[in-house]
């Protein structure tokens, strides 16, 4: 399966969101997750739930033997990931720029997230 940019942050937004210091959230097979307007089916949310975790973008991840996903929290990556392509407009330049280099990678989405921000930061301050 190949990996959906938006499917991962989405996962991370909506964990993002309901994660508490007392409660995690869980993803139980046969769940679909719809944000924004997308919908993804279970396949490819545990994909995208696996990628995740492999990256080390969440904190205490678990999968019991029936398949449900339990995620504690993200983690400090995660949401500094998260920070940088919270804004729609971020996000676009993020999907663009990694379109236009060949790689759809969560490193390369990361470090290009980062780049993004840096230049806004830039151009805010009227530096060249």
């Amino acid at each position: 399966m190949r990996l959906n940019p938006d499917c991962v942050r989405d996962i991370l937004m909506y964990c993002e969101d309901k994660c508490t210091t007392t409660s995690g959230v869980e993803f139980d097979p046969g769940t679909t997750l719809t944000m924004d307007g997308r919908t993804y089916n279970w396949e490819e949310l545990s994909y995208h739930l696996r990628q995740c975790d492999l990256s080390g973008y969440f904190y205490k991840a678990s999968q019991d033997m029936y398949g449900t996903y339990f995620i504690e929290d993200l983690s400090p990556a995660a949401h500094e990931f998260l920070a940088n392509i919270r804004s729609n407009d971020n996000w676009s330049k993020v999907k663009s720029t990694a379109s236009k280099v060949g790689s759809l990678s969560l490193s390369t989405l990361s470090s290009i997230a980062s780049a993004v921000v840096a230049a806004a930061i830039k151009a805010s301050l009227g530096l060249p």
